[in-house]
């Protein structure tokens, strides 16, 4: 067996140890299972790939001791390793690519990385290393593709690096690089794919050196503050066809955005906070590939372009929230519409929601919160695969759609767009008056906001049925009537908010079921009767501020006291009289025992001195100790008693 390539993606069993014997193995992968244990010394290997086995130990020290002399391929991505790189370098003289990123594998690129002189694939990415990038790297003449993303690496970008003109991918983001960006990097004709994200690189860059001189494709700057992108007055004299990808928020962007007008072959553009002003460059109708536009953030003004929203393949996203955009909703959204996700929040749009929305069968997020948005929302009974719903903060009316409870995407959870990345910008949702940012799409399975509005009608009983719901903010509308009884059955509740309506009838006993639950408020409504209680709904709100706002609520955590409580105070003030009586007819007993101790003692005082009185006075001072004696005893009795 010369070639022997073995898939396997369910071993449970450690490493066999007696695949050493195979001698004429020359080829091994082993990938996605479940493999433990080590790693036997397999020198006859050319290639060997056991990735994502992530209870695999590598000590890569022990393991290359000795010459793998034949080995030109070693993935070992996804695994738990130990142990110096250096040593690796020392024994593998032939490799020609490297994958092992996600290994926690810590210490500093060691400078004998550049003895590999035939590597051309080299990734490290996602571990914890540290140091600087070794200037030596750029004997790596071969080199095409180098990922360094998500370490600790620091300091500058080695200006050697730009004598790696093989290099076609170069990924540097999430470091604490600093310095400035090669001016030299012009040199690497071969580049096509450069990302230096979220680092502290500053200074000014041309865009021209950068896209219009190189090969790029795709191009990511995001979160370098202190990177001003200079857009060079002669950009739109050199159209650029390969640029595929180009994000560059929170950056400073110098210059007219028109230079995007001749990119067109763009199929996804981020230009969020970078301060953008003026009207939304018209030529982006023109870029018939554009599929992902980013441009929140920022200080553009005036309307929406007709035809701005991405039609072209599935998954299109537009997100031009938080700037100051006027007028009308309109677009050219028709039936077959792809579009995934659209962010129009925190603008001055006016208006109706355009009835032709509902042809985004496929939308998934829709934020249309903080606007001046009126009519009603029967718009959102036709977006079925809608998981992320904000409305927030506008002037509609109307009722909410019973079919709101048929949206599959609210009704099903883990959905394919669940782990939707928003990349460097932020879906928000008001959460008990508090704004939260996500991140990412998944840290809520589903959310509906339709807060400060002027809804009105009931909450209909479907909404019982959006079973992957994890927040409901009805709050600050006029909906009225009972809350729905089986509300409970929404068991992936994280927060519920119903404040600010008018609101009646008793909180359903239902929910104290909903383990989930962490936020919650019933807060100015007409609710009445006992607030249910159960062992997590009682920690919800200790304050009582959830039930603020609600005279005839009753019970915990209120002070109000409920008509079913009568005959346990009845019971308490029985048993407190009871003892009240007990203690009365004990201090007339005593009362009376010292009344005739008193008498007794009056009457025999006396009455024997007036018969001593008569006689002799030498019988006076015996009587007085007498007497004497007999008043401390009986002083300290009624002291003891």
């Amino acid at each position: 067996m010369v070639n022997s390539t073995l898939f396997n993606t369910g071993v449970i069993s450690p490493f066999p140890d007696k695949i050493s014997n195979l001698t004429s193995l020359s080829i091994l992968e082993l990938v996605n299972g479940q493999l433990g244990g080590s790693l036997p010394y397999l020198p006859q290997l050319t290639e060997l790939d056991v990735s994502r086995n992530f209870d695999l130990h590598l000590d890569i020290t022990k393991m290359f001791k000795h010459q793998w002399p034949k080995l030109n391929k070693l993935w070992i991505e996804n695994t738990i390793v130990t142990g110096s790189i250096e040593h690796l370098v020392s024994n593998v003289p032939l490799l020609v690519s490297f994958d092992a990123s996600h290994c926690s594998i810590q210490g500093a690129l060691p400078s004998s990385l550049s003895n590999l002189s035939q590597l051309k694939y080299l990734d490290l990415g996602h571990n914890s290393i540290a140091g600087d990038i070794p200037t030596s790297i750029s004997n790596l003449k071969h080199l095409y593709h180098l990922n360094l993303d998500n370490n600790n690496i620091q300091g500058p970008i080695p200006y050697s690096m730009c004598e790696m003109t093989a290099l076609g991918v170069l990924h540097l983001g999430y470091n604490n690089l600093t310095g400035t960006i090669p001016s030299c990097i012009k040199k690497l004709h071969n580049l096509s794919k450069f990302r230096i994200i979220n680092s502290s690189i500053e200074g000014r860059v041309s865009f021209i050196s950068l896209v219009n001189e190189l090969s790029l494709a795709a191009v990511d700057l995001s979160s370098n503050m202190n990177l001003t992108v200079v857009i060079d007055q002669h950009s739109n004299k050199h159209p650029n066809s390969k640029l595929k990808m180009l994000r560059m928020t929170s950056t400073n962007l110098e210059g007219s955005p028109d230079f995007i007008c001749n990119l067109p072959g763009l199929v996804s553009l981020d230009l969020s906070r970078t301060n953008l002003t003026g009207t939304i460059p018209s030529c982006l109708l023109k870029l018939k590939y554009l599929n992902e536009l980013h441009l929140a953030n920022n200080k553009l003004s005036g309307s929406i372009p007709f035809s701005i929203y991405p039609t072209q393949s599935d998954g299109g996203i537009l997100d031009l929230s938080d700037n100051k955009l006027t007028g009308s909703i309109r677009t050219n959204i028709r039936r077959g519409s792809t579009l995934a996700s659209l962010n129009l929040g925190n603008n001055n749009l006016t208006g109706i929601v355009p009835k032709v929305l509902e042809f985004a069968k496929k939308l998934q997020i829709l934020l249309l919160n903080d606007n001046h948005l009126e009519g009603t929302i029967n718009f959102i009974s036709g977006l079925h695969s809608l998981e992320y719903l904000n409305l927030a903060n506008n002037n509609f009316e109307g009722y909410i759609p019973t079919k709101l409870g048929n949206l599959s995407g609210l009704t099903i959870s883990n959905s394919c767009f669940s782990f939707f990345d928003v990349g460097n910008n932020q879906l928000s949702l008001l959460v008990k008056g508090n704004l939260v940012q996500l991140k990412r799409f998944y840290d809520y399975s589903s959310v509906v906001d339709l807060s400060c509005n002027a809804l009105d009608g009931n909450i209909p009983k479907e909404i019982v049925l959006v079973k992957a719901l994890s927040s409901l903010n009805l709050s600050h509308n006029h909906f009225s009537d009972d809350i729905p009884e089986n509300i409970g059955d929404l068991s992936a509740l994280e927060s519920l908010d119903l404040s600010s309506n008018r609101l009646s009838g008793n909180i359903p006993q239902s929910l104290t079921t909903v383990d989930t639950l962490g936020v919650l408020n019933f807060s100015y409504n007409n609710l009445s009767g006992t607030i249910p209680r159960g062992t997590h709904f009682d920690t919800l709100c200790l304050d009582g501020l959830a039930f603020i706002g609600n005279d005839l609520l009753c019970g915990f955590p209120t002070e109000n006291f409920c008509k079913g409580d009568h005959n346990i105070n009845t019971t308490t003030a029985n048993t407190s009289n009871k003892v009240d009586e007990n203690d009365q007819d004990d201090f007339e007993d005593k009362l009376l025992l010292y009344a005739i101790i008193a008498l007794g003692f009056g009457v025999g005082f006396w009455g024997l001195f007036l018969v001593l009185l008569l006689k002799k006075e030498k019988w006076w001072f015996p009587y007085w100790r007498i007497v004497n004696h007999i008043a401390i005893t009986v002083t300290d009795y009624i002291q003891y008693q």
